[in-house]
């Protein structure tokens, strides 16, 4: 139990720190981070429980078994699910992320200025998302095996980077560079956590993960041009509500094609297994 406690005590250091540093710069900033801040956690919290959902069972299964490769496999095929999912919303939502704001937030005393704040901070948090994840999943394969030592020093690690970054990042670019600096540490966390795993279990495919995002990344930057002509169109004509709403159907319906195109077959497997679940 100490690494983990030692664990979440840096963790609890970092955000200190954030705030202490939030509060040097302009007023409103760590309002901002913590609104930001909350529609990161709503997005990934939906995703992630839906997948964590559907495979748990498929995951435990496979650690009782005697071989353990069905497992570490199994594994790697979540880290690409969540790739998959995770990019192209993380694409979508920087160029969505002032309506976004705006939709959620944009209403009593909440100016404009106030929307442009929060998506700033939002801008330099959305792409840690699929990081997030597969931080998360790979340390949850430590842990299920009793090994808390690596995911806690790597922890460690991510933080002392975060509180160096945010340092930095804020001089230059203020709640911006705050959020950004958070988001890079968690990359690299999770480059770090991909790396051990890869070192402690030689049958984890860590080509085959890259090569996966490297074609998901191809595949959400075509969608995103699709995206961000919907919304340069469309905006001022139906409003920001429904250039979401657009951009979610014909943005999602495009990535797919992509993705086919490129031969992305977890995209396909995912999608089996979603509507597989929602008919259930």
């Amino acid at each position: 139990m100490i690494p983990i406690t030692i664990g979440l005590s840096v963790v609890q250091i970092s955000q200190v720190v954030d705030k202490i540093i939030g509060s040097t710069l302009d007023v409103g900033s760590i309002t901002s981070i913590e609104l930001s801040n909350k529609i990161i956690m709503i997005i990934y919290g939906i995703l992630s429980s839906c997948i964590i959902t559907i495979f748990s069972p498929i995951l435990s299964k496979k650690f009782l078994c005697e071989d353990k490769s069905e497992w570490i496999k199994v594994i790697q095929g979540l880290s690409k699910y969540m790739i998959i999912l995770l990019v192209p919303i993380s694409f979508g939502c920087i160029i969505l992320s002032s309506d976004l704001v705006s939709v959620i937030y944009g209403r009593g005393n909440f100016s404009n200025n106030d929307i442009n704040f929060v998506a700033m901070a939002f801008l330099g948090n959305v792409i840690q998302l699929p990081f997030l994840a597969i931080r998360e999943i790979i340390g949850q394969g430590f842990y299920s095996t009793k090994n808390t030592i690596v995911p806690a020093i790597n922890g460690g690690i991510a933080v002392i980077i975060n509180i160096i970054l945010t340092i930095i990042f804020s001089n230059l670019w203020g709640v911006f560079g705050i959020t950004l600096g958070t988001s890079i540490s968690t990359i690299l966390g999770a480059i770090l956590l991909l790396k051990s795993f890869k070192n402690k279990y030689d049958v984890f495919n860590l080509v085959d993960i890259i090569k996966c995002f490297t074609k998901v990344i191809i595949s959400s930057l075509f969608m995103s041009l699709i995206v961000w002509i919907i919304r340069l169109t469309l905006v001022d004509v139906v409003g920001e509500f429904m250039v979401i709403v657009l951009s979610i159907l014909i943005g999602g319906l495009s990535y797919f094609a992509f993705s086919l195109i490129l031969k992305i077959n977890e995209v396909k497997e995912l999608t089996y297994y979603l509507l597989k679940n929602v008919r259930r």
